[in-house]
């Protein structure tokens, strides 16, 4: 459990970061791994030089000066992202925004379960599955994000088309849409 917690507890690496950043050595990212994250979200087969990649060490070591392994991947985590665009204030309204968003999401996805909506609930439940991935960096959290709402959406045209191939949906309904006797 030691060498477990040793490699997934990221305070000694939030610490690094906040003692490089106060000696002068790195000037802070000023928002600039908040536009990777929005960046990271368009396709390479729209962008394919695109210079976003998600994943790997560069970012830890850069900001903390700790060394990895060739072929190494090590999560930024959420806090030290937030921390080293705009320091504690960053990670105050990082996580504030993230937690509106959270909180958005879930709510929209027990609604659609609520009404039994499945295709809307996963719409809204796979993204909000990513959302909560505070390990790794903000590339990560929205590019998982955007390819778990793309897989919702083209899983939900897919069992749509299914259905309606099979004559047990009229062309144009969806599943769960339908307003319910009485209501």
């Amino acid at each position: 459990l030691f060498f477990v917690d040793r490699r997934l507890n990221m305070n000694s690496q939030v610490g690094q970061a906040v003692d490089y950043l106060a000696s002068g050595a790195r000037e802070y990212a000023y928002g600039q791994t908040l536009w990777w994250s929005v960046v990271g979200m368009i396709p390479r087969a729209v962008w394919p030089g695109k210079p976003v990649i998600a994943g790997g060490s560069d970012l830890v070591t850069y900001y903390t000066v700790q060394e990895f392994g060739e072929g190494t991947s090590v999560g930024l985590g959420l806090v030290t992202e937030f921390y080293i665009n705009f320091g504690s204030v960053g990670v105050v309204l990082g996580f504030l925004c993230l937690g509106i968003i959270v909180a958005v999401v879930d709510s929209a996805a027990g609604r659609c379960l609520f009404k039994g909506d499945w295709q809307g609930f996963i719409v809204w439940f796979l993204p909000g599955l990513a959302l909560l991935n505070v390990g790794g960096s903000l590339v990560e959290v929205t590019t998982s994000a955007g390819a778990a709402f793309l897989t919702a959406m083209g899983v939900n045209k897919y069992i749509r088309r299914r259905l309606r191939d099979k004559k047990v949906l009229p062309a144009g309904v969806g599943l769960g849409h339908e307003k319910q006797p009485g209501n």
